[in-house]
Order: structure tokens, then sequence, then C-alpha cells
């Protein structure tokens, strides 16, 4: 059985990169205030990823490309953006770390067992 990273200490890169991304954190203290605990709950995210063996580079690639999300109408939809972004990176990467699928014997060829 594994156990979960440790994400503590990659926080403070994890943060780096968060809050280098372009955040609408609104007008009024109720707006900020949910706005932080979406940066800290993406900080979060970024940090397990980093824990797992990703670089920063690998992540703010992920981030910048996510589609419209600086131009999303409030915190929430960009962090959607942001987190889709990242899961079609893992997507990506594991398909790029999985070893070539062989497939079985096509039938013109003699079996060897």
């Amino acid at each position: 059985m594994t156990s979960p990273p440790d994400i503590k200490s990659h926080l403070d890169d994890a943060d780096s990169v968060v809050d280098a991304l372009p955040w609408k954190l609104g007008d009024t203290e109720a707006a900020r205030k949910r706005a932080r605990g979406r940066v800290s709950a993406l900080a979060h995210q970024v940090a397990g990823l980093l824990a797992t063996g990703w670089t920063v580079q690998e992540i703010q690639q992920a981030l910048a490309t996510a589609p419209n999300a600086a131009t999303a109408p409030d915190p929430a939809a960009q962090e959607k953006r942001w987190r889709s972004a990242l899961k079609q990176a893992r997507h990506t990467r594991r398909q790029t770390q999985r070893p070539p699928h062989h497939g079985p014997i096509p039938p013109d060829r003699p079996s060897t067992s």
C-alpha cells in the first residue's frame, strides 16, 4: 500500500505558480475570500503534482493551455479551466510514459509458443 505524497515541502513552489496566474479576485471582501480559497485549492493540487515528480515548467505549460482562463467571468470558472488543463496534461503524460502496446500476434505470423 502506498501513502499519499507529502505535499508540504512543495507548497512554496506551488504557491508561486498559482499566484502568477491572472486571477479575478473580485471587488468585495467576500468575493476575495472565496477567490483565495480557490487559489489555495489549486495550489494544493499543483503541490501534489510536484510531489509526484512533475516540474514547475511542466505545470506552467499545462496551465498555459487552459482556453480563455484569463478571460473567464469569475474565479470559479478560471479554476475549472485550469484544473481541466492539468487533467488533460496528466492524461497526456500517462500516455507518453506508458509502454507501447503490441497487441495480439497477427494471424500471418506464427506464434512462438
